[in-house]
């Protein structure tokens, strides 16, 4: 007994809390409190939803991001680069050449390892900005001597990319 006493005790207590933060809306009986709780959690839902696309509309505006753009991320790794400095400025060159604007760029070199990814803004299909990348890459690579190591294309080269969309 004393356990359903608590059980309703509780109950009262959350429709009477439930009741104040709906009360403008409320008749004030149990019914109505959970339909008008209902009825006002759907309108933040939907608030919410319409702030959300105005957040990106204005995050948008603010990176200058034209709605014909898309942004991806273009992805490359370079093992044993003749020069991780040329191979970056290659693709940075060629990517300026094809009107692509550059977002950011995360890059490092670990060992024998170039590793960087460039978000970027482009009206170009994405596969024509990683074989674009991926050219650049190789040439730059065809074009450095090599004293000590394979020639550029040997197995002991070996470049991958990837793109993919951002938003």
């Amino acid at each position: 007994m004393m356990r359903e006493r608590q059980r309703r005790e509780k109950l009262s207590q959350s429709y009477a809390d439930l009741y104040a933060m709906v009360s403008s809306r409320s008749k004030g009986d149990k019914n109505s409190i959970v339909q008008s709780a209902a009825i006002y959690i759907h309108e933040l839902k939907g608030a919410r939803d319409q702030l959300q696309r105005r957040n990106e509309e204005l995050k948008a505006k603010i990176m200058g991001h034209d709605e014909q753009q898309q942004c991806v991320k273009v992805q490359f790794e370079v093992d044993e680069p003749s020069s991780s400095i040329d191979s970056m400025i290659a693709a940075l060159r060629r990517l300026k050449g094809m009107s692509v604007k550059t977002r950011g760029i995360r890059s490092s070199l670990s060992g024998n390892r170039l590793w960087t990814e460039m978000n970027v803004e482009t009206t170009i299909a994405a596969c024509e900005v990683e074989k674009a990348v991926e050219e650049a890459l190789k040439e730059v690579e065809r074009k450095q001597p090599d004293s000590d190591g394979p020639f550029p294309g040997s197995k002991g080269w070996t470049q991958t990319s990837h793109v993919q969309n951002v938003f």
